[in-house]
């Protein structure tokens, strides 16, 4: 029997991509244990897409700007681990705006298979609620396709 749990399921964001975004809502409730304070979009959280590999920022909290409507509590099969990969902020000073990008790894996943699938995503187009750059830590590799002449 397969272990379910209570997500959120957030569509991506990207144009065309239809797949949901699944966060396992006690994930979140660990991360955010104060979630009673006033939204300053502090419940924000960055997901990646598994098919597109693009980042999107998004958060259950209404009141939050990454928040969409269209997100639902579904159950789903756990499928690994969910934990935080690392904090990221945008590149301004004048104010802080810390997010946390978070992941969950199938589980069996080493090192060396994490390290090129992070280099496949996409997040550097990812803004504060302020409009200010995030700094997206990977440079994205682009999937060489050759040709059949070689």
């Amino acid at each position: 029997m397969v272990d379910s749990v209570l997500c959120y399921s957030f569509p991506c964001k990207t144009l065309n991509c239809p797949a949901p975004i699944m966060l396992p809502i006690d994930t979140f409730e660990r991360l955010f244990p104060d979630r009673g304070v006033p939204a300053n979009d502090d419940l924000s959280v960055i997901l990646v897409c598994d098919p597109c590999k693009t980042a999107h920022i998004y958060s259950p909290d209404r009141r939050s700007l990454y928040h969409d409507p269209k997100m639902r509590q579904v159950s789903w099969p756990r499928s690994g681990e969910t934990k935080i990969e690392l904090w990221l902020k945008c590149e301004e000073g004048r104010h802080e705006f810390r997010v946390p990008l978070v992941v969950t790894w199938t589980e069996g996943r080493t090192v060396e298979e994490k390290s090129e699938i992070e280099k496949l995503w996409h997040g550097e187009h990812l803004q504060c609620a302020e409009g200010h750059r995030i700094l997206w830590p990977w440079k994205r590799t682009e999937v060489a396709h050759k040709s059949p002449m070689g």
